[in-house]
């Protein structure tokens, strides 16, 4: 009797445990590298085709993959624990990557890693060279940084070359400013 009650024991949980079948986490779709500006909100998004429940745990590296941190929600990152990392862009975190790590009952899967570039409001630069010139005279200014547009703000007073030289025309007052644009805007300095 005993024997027998053993025996069917053992067909039941054979049975709970064959009956048990599900597909291990596997990552479909990695996420991608992106570029923002900085105080951006950005997505990170993978696609898993395992058997529910999955866990994510979304990890960054600031090193190139030596060594990842784990992440939990704070003001820059938010969804740290589904298949969408939402991370606003910050200086601070220009050049990190970022992957995840799925599981489930039958196994687990790591993403590829995307890079996060952050872009700033480019600097103009510091001005230098005279600071007034004589009408019909010509000084030259410059920029500590290349790339820029020179403008007057008084064309009537003295007009600026895309080479930086001012040319005075009358006697009075005129701002020249030098600007430098990227996606993410333009950066200004004035003289």
């Amino acid at each position: 009797m005993k024997k027998n009650f053993y025996l069917t024991g053992l067909l039941a949980l054979c049975m709970v445990l064959c009956s048990v079948s599900g597909k291990a986490a596997g990552i479909t779709t990695d996420p991608r590298d992106t570029t923002v500006c900085s105080g951006i909100l950005t997505m990170f998004t993978v696609a898993d085709t395992g058997s529910s429940p999955i866990t994510f745990m979304w990890q960054i590296s600031s090193n190139g993959g030596a060594t990842w941190a784990t992440l939990s929600d704070t003001l820059l990152f938010s969804g740290t624990h589904t298949d969408t990392l939402k991370v606003t862009a910050d200086n601070s975190i220009n050049g990190n990557i970022f992957r995840v790590i799925d599981s489930n009952a039958f196994g687990v899967d790591t993403s590829l890693s995307a890079m996060l570039t952050v872009l700033t409001i480019p600097s103009a630069g510091v001005i230098t060279g005279t600071s007034s010139v004589c009408a019909g005279s010509t000084v030259t200014l410059s920029s500590s940084v290349g790339g820029g547009t020179w403008s007057s703000s008084a064309t009537a007073v003295a007009t600026i070359g895309s080479d930086g030289d001012v040319t005075g025309v009358l006697s009075g007052f005129s701002t020249i400013s030098y600007s430098l644009s990227n996606t993410c805007g333009t950066g200004t300095t004035t003289y």
